[in-house]
Parts: structure tokens; sequence; C-alpha cells
């Protein structure tokens, strides 16, 4: 699907700022499906997802929340 003419501009081309251009939600459904769907779905998806989480999770770690003096306390 992602090497079709009809939704992408020179789709044999590596180009990853084409996800600048159109972004995924504009396309139909099925037609942007990086880890693929059905029986050749791709093996390391989960592994993926797991690796993307511990990654968030240690960058957000770092993050210290301070409280702005004279903030008011119902939002």
């Amino acid at each position: 699907m992602h090497h079709q003419a009809r939704w992408f501009r020179d789709p044999d081309a590596f180009l990853p700022a084409r996800w600048l251009e159109r972004p995924e939600r504009a396309l139909p459904d099925g037609v942007f499906t990086p880890f693929n769907i059905g029986p050749r779905r791709c093996l390391g998806e989960r592994l993926a997802w797991k690796i993307a989480l511990v990654g968030l999770a240690v960058m957000l770690g770092g993050l210290r929340l301070v409280r702005f003096p004279g903030a008011n306390e119902t939002g």
C-alpha cells in the first residue's frame, strides 16, 4: 500500500517528509499501515511499542513539576 502512486508522490523514493506534507489522518482507512495487518503482521510490533513506552517513561522520568508562586489551587 505504501508504494502506490495513487496515494503517494514518487512512492518508491525514501521521503520521510511526505508525512509532514500529508499526515496519515488525511489518507483513507487501510492506506497507512506501518506494521501491516492480518497474517503478515510485523513480528516486532509489540516490541516496538514496548520500547517506545519505556523510552517515553525514561524521558518523562527526568521531569520535575514545579508550582508557580501565586498559582490558583482550583486551576
